[in-house]
Order: structure tokens, then sequence, then C-alpha cells
């Protein structure tokens, strides 16, 4: 593959596709013609609305040599702005001709392949991230040529590709071929639709019963070609097929099914002249009107899509508007096809559409070869216009308006008895790559979009089964915002207010987590950023906050050792004589923060391990050092409540207050009067009731321990 200088068109042509996807959110309108790519001679066949107001082309760019193409594909944000582009493929012929997103943000581009598989072109399914990294594809043909044009993604998360095959098959021509793919891109079933002349699917789409209906031509004689639309069922079984006929030629290019069960129906006739022709079928495929579009020369229609406003938006190229080289021609036309307006735009060379997706605002995203309108040869171009047809003002004459008729056609509706049979299994293979391209799109009319800055650049992780909440915020366009997430996902239980930009929920699963983010401004034009979640597990493992503390006692004496802990219960705890991590030594029934240690004759170090499910922590050993210290001979109080007064009897006290430190249980008391023979103290409040340890530090050195009961 390479990135060559724009040189004449070459190679094998793919015919034009309609794709709508997610239509584009945006609050308000930005109209403008723009430049796709940067770089090399490249066709776009295909574009579809992302979930974040932007849109995504899909083609051919050439690569190595006049035969080898390779798979294009463009992300562009609201503005028509390259985020970025790729290309796809091996040493062969490769190329798109439908695009469509996944609701995580990836995207599932169809074409053709000479590059791999079995026969000269097979089907080619690629999968690409929400970043255009390559994901899986898949092959699939006979020895021979086959070539898809159409792809739709099924209610059930799978796929559904159309087009035609020269190989397997006894008839002395191509037979149509549908394929049903499931949501990895492996074959769930197919079949091929035969007749005794040629036949090719050229668009499908899912209907409200769960089926699908095809639009394609049948030839029926030497040089007799007609429309054929086939129902099928959602196994794939025929249930209908009808061709359509009057005198000339008649392709359909595009289907689309409408709100009252029937279908609409876009493609080209030729009598005296080429005319665009639309035609409106009822359920069971019968015609409710159909018309014809067109001046004294040669005009075509080969694209359909559903505007938002329920209007229809039909495109081609014609030679009878505009500049008459011919200029790409789109329509819109109300329900009963009556023209509410028609556009045409292109240069001195010839022109025309081959995608166009409906934008939120009932207007329409077109793309198409547009020739001498950037300085140079044919350029792949995508315009954005209103609902009324309007673009930017600066867009000048190369975005004109006429005034279209329409009269209706003598064609009818004929039952054709031809049958149909599943397919052998084809082949699932691919060896192609992913290449980032670098480049910028020219601005050819229209106000160019600011750069929109999103921030944090970085969001704090999160820990499962705790709150989270963070503010994500845009600034450099035009205010309001609105937010949504444009690719990835991020936790489930997590969502992203489209108005405040906040990001909040519990999560529940630990993980990391990879999504975009998007911000549209008040004018359309969008800037995004990837973000990465890591939510940890909701167990914190042990951290000793408070060490158990050295001190010299008295022999015989009885010592409260205690820690501070921090982490997720229930923690699970136990006291070892010893030094620090030594394990040999357990102390029996010492299971709990708080140990009291038997008599101490001798120099003893004590150390406790505390651990849970996620983790363990070691204290510092504590060292009693037996020597000569304090000593509590007896403890009284009137009334022994917690907040009462008690004495403490005994000796080796200082007479010096702040040099004893008096401890019921882990709670230190109040100190009012010191004498070498007895501390006058203030039992500690909130005392449970029961007994509890008493015991005095005198300047590092602890007493015996002696149990009091607080009443």
């Amino acid at each position: 593959m390479r990135r060559s200088d724009r040189s004449q068109i070459r190679g094998v042509m793919i015919v034009s596709l309609a794709l709508t996807g997610f239509p584009v959110a945006v609050t308000a309108s930005s109209y403008f013609a723009r430049v796709i790519g940067g770089g090399g001679n490249a066709h776009v066949f295909a574009v579809a609305g992302t979930a974040d107001g932007g849109y995504i082309a899909a083609g051919r760019i050439e690569g190595d040599a006049p035969s080898d193409w390779d798979g294009w594909l463009v992300r562009l944000d609201a503005g028509g702005n390259t985020i970025w582009e790729r290309r796809y493929g091996g040493t062969g012929y490769d190329g798109f001709s439908a695009v469509v997103q996944n609701p995580d943000g990836s995207f599932v581009c169809a074409g053709v392949t000479a590059s791999t598989g079995a026969g000269d072109y097979d089907y080619w399914i690629v999968k690409a991230s929400a970043n255009g990294v390559l994901s899986w594809e898949r092959v699939y043909g006979a020895d021979a040529t086959d070539g898809l044009y159409s792809m739709q993604r099924t209610n059930d998360g799978g796929y559904v590709v159309l087009g035609y095959s020269n190989g397997w098959f006894t008839s002395p021509g191509s037979d149509e071929w549908l394929l049903k793919l499931d949501p990895s891109g492996l074959k769930q079933w197919e079949y091929r639709y035969p007749t005794l002349q040629t036949s090719s699917g050229r668009s499908v789409k899912q209907t409200g019963d769960g089926g699908y209906i095809l639009a394609g031509e049948i030839q029926t004689g030497p040089s007799q070609i007609r429309a054929w639309i086939v129902k099928v069922r959602a196994s794939g079984v025929l249930e209908w097929w009808h061709a359509y006929d009057m005198a000339g030629l008649f392709w359909s290019r595009a289907i689309l099914p409408t709100p009252d069960s029937g279908y609409l129906v876009v493609g080209t006739t030729m009598n005296a002249s080429y005319n665009g022709w639309v035609m409106k079928l009822n359920s069971a495929g019968g015609i409710i009107w159909q018309k014809i579009y067109g001046g004294a020369s040669s005009d075509y229609l080969s694209l359909a899509c559903l505007a938002a406003d329920g209007n229809i938006v039909v495109a081609g190229s014609s030679d009878s508007y505009g500049t008459g080289t011919p200029d790409g021609w789109l329509m819109k036309l109300g329900p009963t096809g009556n023209v509410i307006w028609s556009r045409t735009a292109g240069g001195s060379g010839e022109d025309g559409w081959s995608a166009v997706a409906p934008t939120a605002d009932g207007g329409v995203a077109a793309a198409g070869l547009q020739s001498g309108l950037a300085g140079g040869g044919s350029e792949p171009m995508i315009f954005r216009c209103s609902s009324s047809g309007e673009i930017d003002s600066s867009c000048g004459a190369i975005w004109q308006s006429q005034s279209v008729g329409s009269a209706d056609t003598g064609a009818v509706a004929t039952l054709i008895g031809v049958s149909y049979s599943p397919l052998v299994p084809a082949d699932a293979l691919g060896t192609g790559q992913s290449t980032l391209t670098s480049s910028s799109n020219l601005l050819l009319c229209g106000s160019p979009c600011p750069s929109i800055a999103i921030s944090p650049p970085s969001l704090p992780d999160g820990l499962a089964g705790s709150a989270y909440d963070e503010t994500i915020v845009a600034s450099g366009g035009t205010a309001p915002y609105s937010y949504s997430v444009s690719g990835g996902s991020p936790p489930a239980e997590l969502s992203l207010d489209p108005v405040s930009g906040k990001l909040s929920g519990t999560p529940g699963t630990p993980g990391s987590y990879a999504f975009m983010v998007a911000a549209n401004d008040a004018v359309g034009c969008t800037g995004s950023l990837e973000y990465m979640l890591d939510v940890s597990s909701s167990c914190a493992p042990p951290h000793i906050t408070t060490q158990p503390s050295s001190a010299t006692v008295t022999s015989g004496a009885q010592v409260l050792l205690s820690v501070g802990v921090d982490g997720t219960a229930p923690l699970v705890c136990q006291w070892y004589v010893g030094a620090g991590g030594d394990q040999s030594s357990p102390v029996p029934g010492a299971s709990s923060i708080v140990y009291q240690t038997a008599p101490i004759t001798t120099t003893t170090s004590y150390w406790v391990h505390v651990e849970n499910t996620c983790g363990y922590e070691n204290s510092i050993a504590a060292t009693l050092t037996v020597g000569s210290g304090p000593f509590i001979t007896s403890i009284k109080s009137k009334t022994s409540l917690p907040g009462s007064s008690a004495t403490l009897f005994g000796s080796g006290y200082s007479t010096t207050l702040k040099q004893n430190t008096v401890y019921f249980g882990t709670k230190k008391a109040k100190i009012s009067k010191a004498k070498s023979t007895n501390l006058k103290v203030t039992i500690p409040k909130k005392l449970p009731k029961g007994t509890v340890g008493v015991y005095v530090v005198v300047s590092g050195k602890a007493s015996n321990l002696v149990q009091f009961l607080v009443k």
C-alpha cells in the first residue's frame, strides 16, 4: 500500500450505495463543502452519521500500483474535519461499499477484495474499533467474481450483506447472493436467488417483521433489464418477488421500508433518455405510485434515505441541471413523490453523489466525487445542507437550485417464477492490515469549526461499589455543548449527562474501560477525547494505621497491646511472639486487634498479622522489657460510671502529671492529681458496661494490668 498523489481514476468501479446510520445529533446546523482525506487517489462509496454527530466515510484509495486499491475509512467530526483516516487491505484490489457504526462505537465495513480469498473478487467484511484499529475481517466467496453492494446491521446485532456471485451456480450469468452474519462476522446462513439470466442485488434493508427486502435488477432478455424486488423471511426463505417493467431499461438501486409497511424503490429508467425513477410499493409489492424525474439530458438516481422530517431524499447525477457536465444531483421528495427541492453541486468535470445520510435537523450529508472545485482533478467531497436544501452562502454557484418536474411511468409488476436454494458453506479468512494515514481536509466553503477542547485530560480511578462523580467540560466552541459517548463503553452503571457532562453512578465490576467522549457545540462543531477509566475492586486490603507500642513493665504485669487498622471487613487478626514476621509462635486465642498479654516475667516481643480477602499486612514488633516501674495495687470509685472519678493506688507513679498515662482499655483517662502512691483520674466517657483492663505508663514504663468493672 502507498499514499500517492491524485491521479486518473483506474481499476474496478464499485457501484454507488447509500447508507443510513445513526442520525447526526447536533443542536444546530453547520453547513459546508469539504474535501475528504488528504492524500492519494480516492473514492467515497458510503457515508453514515455517527453517534457523536460526526460522520464515517468508506470507500477505496489507490495503493502501490494501478490495480492496487485499499479499503479506505475516514472519521469526520460534525464540521467535516478529519479525526482519523485508515486504509485496509493487501496487495490486490480492496474496497468498501458500505459502512455502519455499532452501538459500542466500532465500525463494520463491507466491500470486495482480490488480495485474498477464493476467487477474483470476494465478499470482504471488516470490523474496526472506534479509532479505526482492525478488529477482524472475513472473506466469503467462490472461485469466480463476486460483488458486494449493500449491508445493514440487523436487530440481533449481526449483519446482512447483499450482492451477486458468478461462482457455484449453473445459470449462465450472475445470481443475487444474500449472506447473514452474526456479530462476529461468522456466517449464519446464505441464499442465492438464481434466474435463467443475470441478476444482481443492490440494496437490502431489514423489515419490521424481521425479514428482509432486496432491490436489484434482472436481465430477462438480450437488451431487457428489469427492476427486481425480493421479499424474504428472517431465515432467508423466499416470500415473494416481482420484476417491474416498461419500455426500455429499468434499474432499481436503493430500497427503503416505509412506516406504512410498504417500500420505496429508487433507480433509473432508460427509454429515449435516462431519467431518475422512484416507485412506492405496498407490503405485497404492488405499485401505489411511481414517477420519473429529469430533463432533456441524462439523469440518474441511485441513492435514497429517509430524512428526519419524514420526507424522502434521493440522489445521483444529472446532465440536465447544474453545469451539465454532469453534476451531483440531490432532491427531497414528499410522501407522494412531489419535489420539495432540488439541488446540484459540481465543478468543471464529471461529478456525482455516491452516498447520502440523514442529519437530525432534517438535512442531508452527501458524499461523492467532485471535479475542479478544489483546484485540481476529481476529489472525494462531503456536503452538508439544511432541511430546506440550503448550504453556507460562501459556497456560491457550486450549489445550485432548480425546478424539477415529474411524470408517472407506465411500469407494471410481473410475478416471476424462479427457484432459490441455500448455498454451500463459504470460506471465512483474511490477512489484511490497517494503516493510520495522517492528513488534513480542505474546507471548500462554509464556516470552519474551531478546535474544541475537552477536560479533564484523564479520569480518576473508580472503586467498585462506591459512588463515582466526575464532570467533563468542553471549551473553545460555541456554548451550550451536548455530550455523548461516541465510542467504546464506560462501566454499564455509569451514565453521561448530555447537558452537564457529568459522568456518575456506582460502578459494579472491576476492570479497565476505554471509551470516547464527544462534545457538540451549538453550531454543530465537535471535539472528542478518549478516556481510560480503571475500576478497582471494592475490597480494600488491610492497612495498619497505629502500630503496637514497646514499653518497660514491672515483672508480672499484664499489658494491653493494640493496633489501628483500615480495610474492608471482615479483618482476621493473629498475634505472634517473636520478631516481626516470624510466624513460628502464634498466641492461642489472640485474634483481635487488642491483645492482653500473660504476666510478663522476661523481656518479650509481640506482633500481629492482619488479613482480609484481598490482602494482608504485618505490624512491627512491640518489645515489653521487664524492669522497675509503676505498680497498681487497687482502684476505687464511688459510682464506677463513665465520666466519674476514680483513684488508682499503688507505687512508682510520677508526681508530674504529664509523665503518667492511664488507660482504661484503649481509652486514655484524664489525670487530675498525681502522687507517687496514687493517681486521681476521670473514667473515660462512652466506655461500655463490663470489665475493662486498666494500666499506667510512666515515662515509657508500663504497670501491671488490673481489671475494673464499669457500671
